[in-house]
């Protein structure tokens, strides 16, 4: 699983993978340090090419979301 760590306005891969496409519900999880915590909603944007989907991410700060298969 790929896992993210959000600070400020950053982002930092703490654990990269490698993705092929056909690769159906991989999932990614994302780490949301204390200025994230006042958010009620948090939205990633996945693209691939001229193709992008944005999902809606589950309330916390830790959370995990599955790739679309749009943009895999």
């Amino acid at each position: 699983m790929i896992e993210l760590s959000v600070y400020n306005g950053n982002i930092e891969v703490r654990r990269p993978e490698t993705l092929t496409s056909g690769r159906i519900g991989h999932k990614i999880h994302f780490s949301f340090d204390k200025k994230w915590s006042n958010l009620i909603n948090k939205f990633a944007n996945f693209e691939c090419g001229n193709l992008s989907k944005t999902v809606k991410l589950p309330t916390g700060d830790e959370v995990t979301t599955a790739i679309p298969v749009e943009v895999l």
